[in-house]
């Protein structure tokens, strides 16, 4: 007697970076999407699918409800604004994709209290992209092309603002994420330098 042949099947999701994946044999998959359809549909409502992933989206095209989810990955639509904060920042900070550039002069009478509010500032802007923890180093390389950097104790001066920063790591690999204070601080600067 001759036995069924099953394929493996895969389906993921990935809802506001949460990801939801369901693998197994093709009838457990077809199973499992059944079970959770109206929930996956309801989801996707709102969401685009990334054509190329790893490479630059070139085009995008909303997801419409369908009967059959073949879909294999999804991307939420990121909206590039402050709106979590209502904050008007355009003539401090410039995001544009996925860069972010810090255009104001900075407040500080020393080298050190002006680099802290450049990363203040960068820091926040990433945190608009959605970008969470950044390197020592690309925060060093960006007080450098803004012309604001103390480099032999730049780590030195990162460790100092714990209140500001979540560090981790060590040595070369150190990086920093602005936590609530630090978020406070850099929306205080950013209210400071546009006047209000």
């Amino acid at each position: 007697m001759e036995s069924k042949t099953s394929h493996k099947a895969r389906i993921k999701f990935s809802l506001k970076s949460k990801e939801f994946e369901i693998s197994g044999n093709e009838e457990f998959v077809n199973e499992q999407i059944e079970n959770f359809k109206s929930i996956i549909q309801g989801s996707l409502e709102n969401l685009v699918v990334q054509e190329n992933v790893g490479i630059q989206r070139k085009k995008t095209v909303l997801l419409p409800p369908t009967e059959d989810i073949e879909v294999i990955d999804y991307v939420e639509e990121k909206k590039h604004s402050s709106a979590s904060s209502g904050l008007s920042f355009e003539n401090v900070i410039v995001i544009d994709g996925e860069t972010v550039k810090v255009i104001a002069d900075v407040p500080g009478n020393t080298t050190a209290k002006k680099m802290m509010n450049v990363i203040l500032l960068y820091m926040w802007g990433k945190m608009q992209l959605e970008v969470l923890e950044v390197s020592f180093k690309e925060l060093r390389d960006m007080c450098v092309d803004y012309g604001e950097v103390d480099k032999p104790n730049f780590s030195k001066h990162m460790n100092k603002q714990k209140k500001l920063f979540l560090i981790s790591g060590s040595g070369q690999s150190q990086s920093a994420k602005l936590i609530r204070p630090g978020i406070k601080e850099a929306e205080n600067l950013i209210k400071q330098l546009n006047g209000e």
